[in-house]
């Protein structure tokens, strides 16, 4: 049976999408890009309770249910983090006049969550994965025998911030093709990261 939590993380992620969207057909965006920002900062906020409660614990039976789900659900949250990268970055190359102090703060923010967003997929993703394929060891993290969400979370955000996987090792073909796929949407993710922050600070201009 499907949790209310993981009901709630879909629909969110819905809502992201189609809030996104609307940043990117509305004649005004910046009220839209601020509603996104409030969802996605509500996202990241109750994926880092769930995480700061979970650090501790080793079994995966209190926490794994609130990340069910395959690459479906990765695809939900990539997709929403990749619609509001892409406002953003729409609506700095499109903007006609400088950017006030409060659109600068906001597609800033804007940009950072989606790059959250993306990693805490993959976090999920791994976690999925890593259970699912037990009792085949796929990723061997030092000091850890059953790896806790807060485990998975530091592989997906290595991976996002240098694109390699620190002393983790993947032991299983299924792993590598999502590092790979992380690694490279990673590395899109970063430039276009740089490109808003330049945008910003330049006005758009």
């Amino acid at each position: 049976m499907i949790r209310p939590k993981v009901i709630l993380s879909r629909a969110m992620e819905a809502g992201l999408v189609v809030v996104g969207l609307a940043v990117l057909w509305a004649g005004d965006p910046n009220d839209w890009l601020v509603v996104w920002d409030v969802l996605a900062a509500v996202y990241v906020v109750i994926w880092a309770v769930r995480l700061l409660r979970n650090r501790r614990e080793d079994d995966p039976e209190e926490w794994l249910a609130e990340v069910q789900g395959n690459w479906a659900a990765l695809l939900a949250i990539g997709l929403a983090s990749a619609v509001g990268l892409v406002a953003v970055v729409s609506m700095i190359a499109d903007v006609d006049e400088k950017f006030g102090a409060a659109a600068k703060a906001v597609s800033a923010v804007a940009a950072l969550l989606a790059w959250f967003l993306l990693h805490l997929g993959f976090a999920e993703q791994y976690a999925r994965t890593y259970y699912a394929l037990l009792p085949d060891r796929t990723l061997a993290f030092p000091g850890s025998e059953q790896p806790n969400l807060l485990d998975f979370a530091y592989f997906a955000f290595t991976i996002g911030v240098s694109f390699a996987v620190s002393d983790v090792e993947t032991h299983h073909r299924d792993i590598r093709v999502q590092v790979l796929v992380h690694s490279v949407l990673g590395f899109f993710y970063n430039a276009a990261v740089i490109g808003v922050a330049v945008g910003v600070v330049t006005g758009g201009r």
